[in-house]
């Protein structure tokens, strides 16, 4: 078992309800911590990466788990896995799943200058 993000690449996303949503094909860390915050995945061969939030993921045998559902992850809006992301990309991304206010990721966000970048892509 990997506790660490970036070495999920490959490794099957399933969402609650689902079995194999996609595949985790990149992370994007906060450019201070360098936290992992967010992973790309791929619902099908030919979709659009989607983000979805690295926080609440767990790891096992090969396979990530994620608490958002298919529709949630397909709804998100698309992103380019090389694509560094700004406050404002963020604060879009955090609102679509659900996550708003005066703790966690989004507090975190908040807090940077407007423009500024948040979180880039792994190495």
């Amino acid at each position: 078992m990997s506790e660490d993000p970036t070495g999920w690449r490959g490794h099957r996303l399933d969402a609650i309800g689902d079995h194999g949503v996609g595949r985790v094909e990149g992370v994007h860390l906060d450019t201070e911590s360098r936290r992992p915050e967010w992973l790309s995945t791929r619902l099908g061969r030919f979709a659009h990466h989607r983000p979805v939030p690295a926080r609440d993921a767990v790891e096992a045998s090969g396979r990530v788990w994620v608490p958002f559902t298919r529709e949630q992850i397909s709804g998100a809006p698309e992103v380019d896995p090389k694509e560094e992301l700004t406050r404002e990309r963020e604060t879009e991304l955090l609102s679509h799943y659900g996550i708003d206010g005066d703790a966690g990721r989004a507090a975190e966000v908040a807090k940077r200058d407007a423009g500024a970048v948040t979180a880039r892509p792994a190495a």
